[in-house]
């Protein structure tokens, strides 16, 4: 699906890259992490995107919507709901429609309140 093979084509060795789609990768990359770090600055991306988003395990479906694809569970699927941009939705020129990237969204707790206790933070605030 996102190489634009059929389902039944075998997968021979990844092609090599000239050296302008090399440049076209690098500068994505470069690009997403970036943003990333202007999003997140106090949690780099210390292996690159590729561990963290890129080489997940999933299960592919195909619905009445398109193609969609459901990643597996991940600890640092909390982040994903702290980017200001999408990651859902996937466009390809070799597609007809939209590739659909279903992501676990684990609930991220509320912080304290400010005049929580720290010492205590299970504590609920008391009226002064």
């Amino acid at each position: 699906m996102l190489l634009g093979l059929e389902i039944d084509e075998p997968l021979a060795d990844a092609p090599e890259l000239s050296d302008a789609e090399q440049g076209h990768v690098d500068e994505a990359v470069a690009a997403i992490e970036q943003a990333w770090a202007a999003a997140l600055p106090a949690m780099p991306l210390r292996e690159g995107i590729g561990p963290l988003f890129l080489r997940r395990a999933g299960i592919w479906r195909l619905s009445q919507a398109g193609w969609q694809l459901t990643a597996q569970d991940a600890a640092q699927d909390v982040l994903l709901a702290r980017l200001p941009w999408s990651l859902g939705v996937v466009m390809l020129p070799w597609l007809d429609g939209l590739l659909t990237v279903n992501w676990p969204r684990p609930a991220i707790p509320a912080p304290p309140p400010e005049d929580a206790d720290p010492a205590h933070p299970d504590q609920e605030p008391r009226d002064a």
